[in-house]
C-alpha cells in the first residue's frame, strides 16, 4: 500500500497513508459488529436444531414417500469434523424393523437412538452436552432409489448460572431493601454469570420493564446497573427484578428485590360520625392517619394533656387506626382532643435509634358534650317561704342547665302534674310558675321536670307551706241530742297554719230568738288545736247552734265550726226501702235512714213466717243494710225494721219479700214408655182407633170455643188474685219501696177514666208489698206507696192523696181499675 502511494505522484504520500488506515479501520469496525450481530452461519438448506445443555435433542432424518416395491437399505449420520459415521442403522440384510443400530461410544455412545414411523425419522439425543453442539448430516440409501443427504445443525444452549443484586456500596440484596426514604437516591447493580451464547440483562419493575444505566461485562459476568434518582411514594412496596436470558426455550433466570420505604403520614383525621358525646356514657374515639409506613406513632391529648391511657391501634395497607375509650363528664364540654401521628423510624442500620421522629402530624377536635339536664327549683327571689299566707302571689323558677337544650318542661304539685289555667289563677310561662291568690290546699311540694334528647331530670323540691287562719276540721255541722239539764261535751277542733293557736271563743245561736250569745271561757277548755265545750241546756231558749272560733298569728277563724244542739228524741222510721241480690234462699234489703233525734242510733230487722206469727231472726246493724240467708225457697216473709237510739224506738217498717222458686226437671222416662206402649197398640188396630179419633175430634171442634171462652175468664180472676194480693197488717207503717232492677217492657202509657192517670206499666216477678189505696169521702183514689218486682205490673197513678186517719177501706187494685171502667185486660195485650 506504501507503494502505491509513493507511485502516485498528484496526491501527497502523507494523505494517501491516512486514507488507507481509516479504510483499514472501518473495514475492522463492521467485521467486529458483524460478528457480534450476525446469526450463526449455517449451510444453504440447513435445519437449525436448538437445545439447552441437559435437554433433548431430535436430529430429523425425513425421507420422501417410497415406492412400492423400494425399501431402505442403510442409515448413516456424519458430524462434519469426524469423517467417519457417528451412528448408522443398517438394514441391508433384514427388514428395517429388524435393522442393526450402532452409535459411535466417543459421542454419543448410548444416548443416541432411532425413532422412525410413517411420517418422520430422528436421531434422538439424551442428556445434550455443550460439546455435541455441530453441523450433523443424514445419508439415506434406498434399494432402488437415489441416496439422500440431510444436513441439521445443532445449537446447545448454556443457561446463566446464576444472578444476583447489590446495591452502591456492593452489599448483596435479600429479597426485601428496608429502611429507604423518600427523596432518596438508589443504585443497584445486576450482576449474572455464565451463560452460552452471553445472556441479555433487563431491569423489570412489577415486571415491567424499566431503562437502566449502563451494562458492563467482565469475563463471563454481565453487569446491568440501575439507577433512580429519587424515591416517590409510588415505590414502597415495588418489586425490582433482574432477569438473565440467551434462550426463549427456558425462563429467564432472576433475581428480585422488595423495596420498603419510610413513609411520612400524609393525612390524618378523627372521626366525627358522632357529633356529641353523652355524659356518663362511655365513648369511642377514633383517630385514622393515611399513608404510613411502617405504621405511626398515636399519642393522645386533651387540653394538651398527654392521655395515660393507650389507644389500641390496627393497620392495613395504607390507614392505620388508633382508637381510645373513655368516659366523659359534663366538665370536659369545650376542651380540645388531639390526636398526634409520629412517624417511625426503624431503620435496620442503626437499631439504637427506632423510635426517633422524623415528621409529625396532628388533628384536633372540639369536644360537644350531650347531658341530661341540671335542673334546680327555687322559691322566687323576691319572696320568703316562711311568711306566705293565704291571697298572696307567688312564683317558682326552674333553673336549668342542659346540653341539647329542652324540649319539654312540666311542674308537679304533690306529684300531680300542674297545667296552664289563668282563671285558675296558674300561669306557666317558659321556666317559671306563678300562683295567683293562693289558698291552703296549695300547700306541699312542688318539683320541675326537664326533659331532652338525653333524658329528663326531676329537680328538687321545694316545699311550700301556706299560713292559714284556723279552719274547722270537720266539714259538716255535727247534731247534738240532748234533754233539760242533761249536759253534753262538744269538741271543736281546727287546723292552722303555723299550727299554734292562740285562743278559742265559742257562742250560742238561740233557735228560739235568733240571738248570739257568747259563752263564757270557764265553760270550754283549750287543748292545742282542740277545745271542749260543756254545756247544759236547761230551758227551749237555751236550744240552737253553737258556734266555734280559733285564731293564730295570721288571724282569727273567718267561718266557725257550727254544732246543733237540738232536745233528744227517738229516732224516725227508715224509708225508701230496697229489696236486691234475691235468690231462692237469701236476698238483701236496704233502706234510707231517718233523723237519728240527735243521738247515735242502729237498727234492728225481725224476719217473720207464717205470716208474721213465726220469728224466723233478729239482725241488729249499724246501718240499714242487711243481708239475709238461710231462707226457705218459694216462701213469703215479712220484714220488719226499726231504728233505736237511747230515747226510744222508731215505728216499725213492714214490707213482704218472697224467695224465688227453684228450678224444675220433667222427668220423660215414664212417658215415653207410655208412648211406645201406645204405639203398639195404635198399629195393630189402626181402623178403629181412626174412627174414634174422628168423633172425638168433631165433639172437641163444636165445644172448644165455650170451654176456652170459660177457661179464660176464671184464669184471669185467678191471676190477678193471686199477682195483686193486698194485705193489711195491723200496728204497721207501710212505705214505698221502689225496687231498681232494669224493666222488661218499655213503659206504657195510657189514661184511666176519672182522676187516676197511668204513669209507667212495668212487668217483675212477685210482689214484695201491697197496693195500698185509700178513699176519701169525695170518692177519688190515691196511692200511699206501690213497690213491685218482676213479673207484676206495677202501676203509678197520680190523685189526691188522702190523709192515714181518713183511710175507711183498702180495696185491691183490680176493683179500682174496675170501677175506673178501664179495661185491665186489653191494657195488658197492649203492654
Amino acid at each position: 500500500m506504501l507503494f502505491l502511494c509513493y507511485q502516485a505522484q498528484d496526491l501527497k504520500v502523507f494523505e494517501c497513508v491516512f486514507g488507507l488506515l481509516m479504510g483499514y479501520l472501518v473495514i475492522v469496525l463492521l467485521i467486529n459488529v458483524c460478528s457480534v450481530f450476525a446469526k450463526p452461519v449455517t449451510k444453504q438448506g440447513t435445519n437449525l436444531i436448538t437445545a439447552i445443555v441437559g435437554s433433548r435433542a431430535k436430529l430429523p432424518c425425513n425421507f420422501p414417500k417410497l415406492e412400492p416395491h423400494d425399501r431402505v437399505r442403510l442409515i448413516l449420520w456424519y458430524r462434519e469434523d469426524i469423517g467417519t459415521p457417528i451412528y448408522s442403522v443398517d438394514a441391508r440384510d433384514a427388514n428395517f424393523s429388524m435393522a442393526d443400530h450402532w452409535s459411535e461410544e466417543k459421542l454419543f455412545g448410548r444416548r443416541a437412538s432411532f425413532q422412525a414411523d410413517n411420517v418422520s425419522a430422528a436421531l434422538v439425543v439424551n442428556g445434550v452436552r455443550k460439546e455435541d453442539e455441530g453441523f450433523f448430516r443424514c445419508r439415506t440409501d434406498f434399494l432402488h432409489a437415489q441416496t439422500r443427504n440431510l444436513f441439521t445443525q445443532l445449537q446447545v444452549v448454556v443457561p446463566p448460572r446464576k444472578v444476583w443484586l447489590t446495591r452502591s456500596d456492593g452489599a448483596i440484596l435479600s429479597s426485601v431493601l428496608e429502611g429507604l426514604r423518600e427523596e432518596e437516591r438508589l443504585d443497584l447493580t445486576c450482576h449474572a454469570e455464565g451463560g452460552d451464547p452471553s445472556p441479555r440483562l433487563l431491569w423489570l419493575e412489577d415486571n415491567k420493564p424499566i431503562d437502566a444505566v449502563e451494562e458492563i461485562t467482565s469475563g463471563d459476568i454481565r453487569k446491568l446497573r440501575l439507577r433512580i434518582n429519587a424515591l416517590q411514594r409510588h415505590h414502597s412496596g415495588v418489586l425490582l427484578t433482574c432477569e438473565a436470558s440467551n434462550s426463549n426455550l427456558i425462563q429467564p433466570v432472576t433475581a428480585s428485590v422488595k423495596l420498603g420505604l419510610y413513609l411520612r403520614p400524609i393525612e390524618v383525621k378523627i372521626d366525627d360520625t358522632t357529633k356529641h358525646l353523652s355524659a356518663g356514657v362511655e365513648a369511642n374515639l377514633v383517630c385514622r392517619a393515611y399513608g404510613a409506613r411502617p405504621p405511626p406513632l398515636f399519642t393522645w391529648w386533651m387540653d394538651n394533656v398527654l392521655k395515660e391511657e393507650l389507644g389500641v391501634e390496627t393497620s392495613s395497607q395504607n390507614e392505620t387506626v388508633s382508637s381510645i375509650r373513655f368516659t366523659p363528664q359534663i366538665t370536659d364540654r369545650g376542651k380540645l382532643i388531639k390526636c398526634s401521628v409520629r412517624q417511625r423510624n426503624e431503620t435496620i442500620l442503626d437499631p439504637e435509634d427506632r423510635m426517633s421522629i422524623e415528621y409529625q402530624l396532628e388533628t384536633t377536635r372540639l369536644l360537644f358534650i350531650y347531658y341530661k339536664p341540671i335542673v334546680t327549683l327555687r322559691l322566687g327571689a323576691s319572696l320568703t317561704s316562711r311568711q306566705i299566707k293565704e291571697g298572696d302571689d307567688i312564683y317558682f323558677d326552674c333553673i336549668i342547665d342542659a346540653e341539647p337544650l329542652s324540649y319539654k318542661i312540666l311542674w308537679f304539685h304533690n306529684e300531680q302534674e300542674l297545667h296552664h289555667n289563668v282563671s285558675f289563677g296558674r300561669i306557666i310561662s317558659n321556666y317559671s310558675l306563678a300562683l295567683q291568690k293562693i289558698e291552703r290546699k296549695m300547700s306541699g311540694k312542688y318539683v320541675c321536670l326537664a326533659a331532652n334528647s338525653e333524658g329528663q331530670t326531676v329537680s328538687n323540691a321545694v316545699v311550700l307551706d301556706v299560713l292559714y287562719s284556723p279552719v274547722c276540721k270537720i266539714k259538716f255541722t255535727k247534731v247534738y241530742g240532748v234533754g233539760r239539764h242533761e249536759e253534753i261535751s262538744i269538741l271543736c277542733e281546727v287546723e292552722s297554719s303555723p299550727k299554734d293557736i292562740k285562743g278559742f271563743r265559742w257562742a250560742l245561736n238561740s233557735t228560739s230568738n235568733g240571738k248570739i250569745t257568747e259563752i263564757p271561757s270557764v265553760n270550754y277548755t283549750i287543748d292545742g288545736s282542740t277545745s271542749t265545750l260543756k254545756y247544759v241546756p236547761s230551758s227551749d231558749v237555751e236550744f240552737g247552734t253553737a258556734l266555734c272560733w280559733a285564731k293564730n298569728i295570721v288571724g282569727e277563724q273567718k267561718i266557725p265550726c257550727v254544732f246543733q244542739i237540738v232536745a233528744a228524741e227517738r229516732p224516725d222510721p227508715v224509708r225508701n226501702c230496697t229489696l236486691s241480690n234475691q235468690s231462692t234462699d237469701s236476698l238483701s234489703f236496704q233502706c234510707l235512714e231517718g233523723f237519728s233525734g240527735g243521738l247515735e242510733q242502729h237498727f234492728l230487722l225481725k224476719v217473720l213466717a207464717s205470716n208474721g206469727t213465726v220469728l224466723r231472726d233478729n239482725i241488729s246493724s249499724s246501718t240499714a243494710a242487711f243481708s239475709i240467708r238461710g231462707l226457705n225457697p218459694d216462701s213469703m216473709f215479712l220484714l220488719s225494721v226499726q231504728a233505736v237510739n237511747p230515747k226510744g224506738r222508731s215505728d216499725a217498717v213492714v214490707s213482704k219479700v218472697f224467695t224465688l222458686r227453684p228450678p224444675e226437671t220433667q222427668k220423660n222416662t215414664e212417658a215415653n214408655s207410655k208412648s211406645s206402649k201406645s204405639g203398639d197398640f195404635l198399629t195393630e188396630n189402626s181402623p178403629l182407633i181412626g174412627a174414634i179419633t174422628g168423633a172425638v175430634l168433631c165433639l172437641l171442634l163444636m165445644t172448644a170455643p165455650i170451654v176456652l171462652a170459660f177457661l179464660r175468664s176464671i184464669r184471669s180472676r185467678r191471676l190477678e188474685r193471686e199477682r195483686y194480693p193486698l194485705e193489711t197488717i195491723s200496728g204497721a207503717t207501710f212505705v214505698h219501696c221502689q225496687v231498681r232492677d232494669k224493666p222488661d217492657v218499655v213503659p206504657q202509657k195510657g189514661n184511666l177514666r176519672g182522676k187516676i192517670n197511668v204513669k209507667s206499666f212495668h212487668h217483675f216477678h212477685t210482689p214484695t208489698e201491697s197496693d195500698i189505696l185509700c178513699k176519701e169521702s169525695t170518692g177519688s183514689y190515691g196511692i200511699i206507696k206501690s213497690s213491685m218486682r218482676k213479673n207484676i205490673a206495677s202501676t203509678i197513678m197520680e190523685g189526691q192523696l188522702g190523709d192515714k186517719s181518713s183511710c175507711s177501706k183498702t180495696k185491691s187494685y183490680l176493683d179500682i181499675l174496675t170501677e175506673a171502667n178501664y179495661d185491665y185486660q186489653k191494657h195488658e195485650s197492649e203492654v
